[in-house]
């Protein structure tokens, strides 16, 4: 492979790796401020109510 080759594929990796990093940090911010315990609790109680768990 020439060198030039060989370099543009590694910045074009090293671009992809860290535009995938930071949206995977956007993502996981994003779900800890929407996905409070406030608004998640009564989704969960609705759920586990509806599941008719036989003992």
């Amino acid at each position: 492979m020439k060198p030039t080759v060989a370099k543009a594929l590694k910045i074009t990796g090293i671009t992809l790796g860290s535009i995938v990093g930071v949206v995977l940090i956007a993502v996981s911010i994003l779900c800890y401020v929407v996905f409070t315990p406030k608004r998640l609790t009564p989704i969960v109680n609705q759920v586990a109510d509806s599941m008719n768990w036989k003992k």
